[in-house]
């Protein structure tokens, strides 16, 4: 999780003779930071870090809808938290990046609707992730003693589905999911990868290899590495494709669109085709993701000194249907005066 001091300074006091050194600043007792940008199509989520004072950060979670509005924030508790949208809702659950394999935690999730939301729990799990075909939301988790990979579904109505109990995972198992959003599901559990029936638990080995993401894009599934992006299509066939450019880094993201496929770097964010190569070039940002083929940027503007306004949080979207929308205000500001021995 990430902090953030909002200080700024307006005018330091002191003397001649030894003694502390004194400043005013501003402050503010409560404060926003953006977390997280759930992605989607018909809907997304955006999450946000409130601290008060000093004490720990709680998440606050809220739906956005395509005009720019958006739901009353609902408390999402002070584990660090990720999302999953479907199409009318968003499935807030534990992180999933299917690296961190040994994070024995509970495997809470909350189904978050306009009319209210839903609370389920799965049991302690050492690895977690979910994802939405289109109809349901996909769970997958890896419990402890014994060890299994396990399997549900959870429609949008809260309606849950059978468990199903998957292939044996090795010890320190990963686990990381995407889907078509048409039905069929693609799971990665270390470096082998596989079609999933949903409805029945069945396996379909199609893919060696591991990867620092996985998405869905342009009717392929694809897995980013070092210095290639592995694109693997239904029929299982796969290619490599090498990076160069801008995206010869490591420290990159991809962001999948509907039609449109961005990738962030230290320099630029990317607008690039099925074949990597860059279409246009858009702002960067810390805080990104996209709804539909538009881009959707968390922002945090500091205190305005000069105006006493407090620091706070907008979600922005650019493309085709812009807008922009605050999310959350921090506290009134404040002058304090701190002072520090010399």
């Amino acid at each position: 999780m990430r902090r953030f001091a909002i200080v700024l300074m307006l005018a330091a006091c002191g003397s001649t003779e030894p003694g502390p050194e004194c400043h005013f600043a501003l402050r503010s007792q409560m404060t926003n930071t953006p977390a997280d940008v759930v992605s989607g199509r018909e809907i997304i989520g955006v999450s946000w870090l409130e601290t008060i004072g000093e004490n720990a950060p709680i998440n606050h979670g809220a739906l956005v809808f395509a005009d720019g509005t958006r739901t009353p924030d609902i408390h999402l508790g002070q584990r660090q938290i990720f999302g999953t949208a479907g199409t009318a809702s968003v499935l807030w659950h534990s992180p999933h990046d299917g690296k961190d394999c040994l994070d024995l935690a509970p495997f809470d999730v909350v189904l978050h609707r306009a009319d209210g939301m839903m609370h389920f729990k799965f049991g302690t799990s050492l690895s977690r992730t979910a994802t939405f075909d289109g109809t349901a939301f996909q769970l997958f988790w890896v419990t402890v003693n014994p060890p299994k990979l396990l399997l549900q579904s959870l429609g949008e109505d809260g309606t849950l589905g059978a468990v199903h109990e998957l292939v044996p995972p090795p010890p320190g198992s990963c686990v990381e999911v995407a889907s078509d959003r048409a039905g069929t599901t693609f799971l990665r559990v270390n470096n082998d990868n596989y079609l999933v029936d949903t409805a029945t638990g069945a396996m379909q080995h199609i893919w060696s290899g591991g990867s620092f993401e996985l998405f869905y894009f342009g009717g392929k599934w694809r897995l980013p590495g070092f210095s290639a992006m592995t694109s693997i299509a239904p029929d299982g066939t796969s290619e490599e494709q090498p990076f160069t450019g801008d995206l010869q880094t490591m420290s990159r993201r991809f962001y999948a669109g509907t039609s449109t496929l961005y990738v962030n770097t230290p320099a630029s964010l990317l607008e690039v085709d099925a074949s990597l190569t860059t279409r246009s070039l858009h702002r960067r940002g810390n805080d990104l993701g996209t709804f539909g083929d538009d881009r959707v940027y968390f922002d945090r503007f500091s205190i305005d000194g000069q105006n006493l306004i407090p620091g706070h949080i907008v979600v922005t979207r650019e493309g085709s249907t812009p807008w922009q929308m605050e999310v959350a205000m921090d506290s009134p500001v404040e002058s304090v005066e701190e002072c520090t021995e010399k």
